[in-house]
């Protein structure tokens, strides 16, 4: 998630540049992204506390997979719009989910080590995304493909997440 949505923002000049859309009408549905985060963090945290991070984690994917697909896809800034109100939807939703997922995995005793690895994880995804799109895109190959690339892999995840997550479950 770090990796596709950092380079989502990072490339949305890009973006923009090959929709036909303004840089400022691409950044008013900006407030529509923000709602949505704080909305579905609130909602997401309440859903950890009643089914479990375990049972939420498979589908914190598919709003990144949706944004990004319309996004690659869509033409009007109405696609802009969705691809930015889903975009929210998954970041609230991940920061939840992942806040909560490691004390329901791992418990809390390396809950500190657990999280700085993952911390660490995130910070070098984070960085690393712009970098590979931006040198994918230089060398041509179409930002609309990176992205249904992208939503590929998301989708991919969603599965590897509910596989993962049942085992570690039946395990514990």
């Amino acid at each position: 998630q770090p990796v596709f949505s950092t380079a989502f923002f990072f490339q949305q000049a890009h973006l923009v540049e090959i929709k036909g859309w303004t840089l400022a009408q691409f950044v008013t549905f900006y407030p529509a992204y923000t709602v949505l985060s704080v909305t579905r963090l609130v909602a997401a945290g309440l859903a950890c506390d009643r089914y479990g991070s375990h049972r939420i984690a498979p589908f914190m994917l598919l709003p990144l997979a949706g944004a990004l697909m319309v996004a690659a896809y869509g033409q009007s800034l109405w696609a802009a719009a969705l691809s930015l109100m889903l975009l929210g939807v998954m970041s609230g939703t991940a920061n939840a989910v992942v806040g909560t997922l490691w004390p329901d995995l791992y418990g809390t005793r390396y809950l500190g080590a657990v999280r700085a690895v993952m911390t660490s994880v995130m910070v070098f995804a984070t960085a690393a995304g712009p970098g590979v799109t931006g040198a994918l895109i230089d060398a041509g190959v179409a930002y609309e493909a990176q992205l249904l690339t992208m939503a590929g892999y998301s989708l991919a995840m969603c599965l590897v997440f509910h596989i993962a997550l049942t085992r570690a479950r039946a395990t514990a």
